[in-house]
């Protein structure tokens, strides 16, 4: 999309404040949000104007670039930074989600950026007394186990889990993840295994017990999942037992071999549903070469077998792109060959 539409957005605010110096900030990373802050004396001041309302408009900003505004939430989130002198753009800068990243830096991430980019600190003494606590947790936080495995650094995982304690090693950062979720999600085996035998809770769930290190594991991580089972047998039977906790989402053959001498087929019944809803053809493979029923069972749910249920999701599509297609041919040519 033509980015003219900033400079244009940008124009109409500064109609409404007059002249002077400001760093005005769009995030349209998480819906759409604005700040405005004027430079004076070294350092800056937020402004109260109403930036999606201007007076001098009679449509309110936010009805004039709503079609913008949607667009840039759906294909291009950024923060988006401009510094205007006296009604000229004098700097534009495109910020990404990780650039002075909310989760961590929650209330201080505008104090930070303005701070990292342009050397800026309020001029309010209780604002700067607020910046300087939040960032002081900051950079606690940045020393802690969790926030080394949130960004991948498995030298400082693997360091920091010796000396952490049981509360740093199954710390949560927010809602998103402890040190274990996070080596999982990023495909850290060294980092996992570091933390795990340090002592870290496997177990640990997250999100009303949505989100945890092996149903994050069997996505992104197969070889986590496969140490699990070597070094924590009874954790890994805990969570996957008869073919539980999200296996369906993977694709490796390591994984259904493994579960397969554990579990035979009890379970995978009710799999088929899971790997037909995630359009995994390689799991469906493998448990038609082993025989598993999906004609006569019929799911208590759904209401039928796993061939209609694939019809009915292939049904729903009717474009020539329809990822349901090679999942419900599959079945049917599975079912045609039993009738032979």
């Amino acid at each position: 999309m033509d980015k003219k539409w900033i400079v244009q957005l940008a124009g109409d605010i500064l109609n409404d404040i007059g002249g002077g110096e400001f760093i005005f900030l769009l995030n349209t990373l998480h819906g759409v949000s604005a700040q405005l802050c004027k430079i004076e004396n070294g350092g800056y001041s937020y402004c109260s104007a109403r930036l999606f309302n201007a007076a001098n408009s009679k449509q309110p900003l936010y009805d004039k670039y709503q079609s913008v505004f949607t667009y840039m939430m759906d294909n291009d989130k950024a923060t988006h930074v401009l510094r205007v002198a006296d009604g000229t753009i004098a700097d534009y800068r495109r910020l990404n989600e990780r650039d002075y990243d909310a989760l961590i830096y929650g209330d201080c991430k505008e104090y930070a950026l303005l701070k990292g980019e342009y050397g800026l600190e309020p001029n309010d003494a209780d604002e700067k007394e607020k910046m300087e606590n939040e960032m002081k947790k900051v950079e606690r936080l940045k020393k802690t186990p969790v926030y080394s495995c949130y960004i991948g650094d498995t030298e400082a995982i693997i360091s920091r889990a010796k000396t952490a304690s049981k509360a740093q090693l199954d710390k949560k950062l927010d809602i998103y993840g402890t040190p274990l979720i996070f080596c999982a999600k990023n495909n850290d085996p060294e980092g996992f295994k570091a933390v795990a035998e340090a002592g870290a809770d496997l177990a640990k769930t997250l999100t009303r017990g949505t989100l945890s290190p092996l149903g994050t594991a069997i996505r992104y991580s197969p070889d986590i999942v496969l140490y699990v089972h070597e070094k924590f047998p009874e954790v890994f039977d805990s969570h996957f037992k008869n073919w539980s906790g999200g296996v369906a989402y993977s694709k490796d053959m390591r994984i259904y071999e493994l579960m397969y001498s554990l579990y035979g087929k009890n379970g995978m019944r009710e799999l088929m549903f899971s790997l037909v809803e995630n359009k995994n053809i390689e799991g469906l493979d493998f448990a038609l070469k082993r025989g598993v029923d999906f004609l006569e069972y019929r799911h208590s749910y759904y209401k039928c077998n796993a061939l209609e249920f694939a019809k009915m999701r292939w049904s729903r599509y009717k474009d020539p792109q329809n990822e349901y297609t090679e999942v419900y041919e599959l079945l049917k040519t599975a079912a045609e060959r039993l009738e032979k």
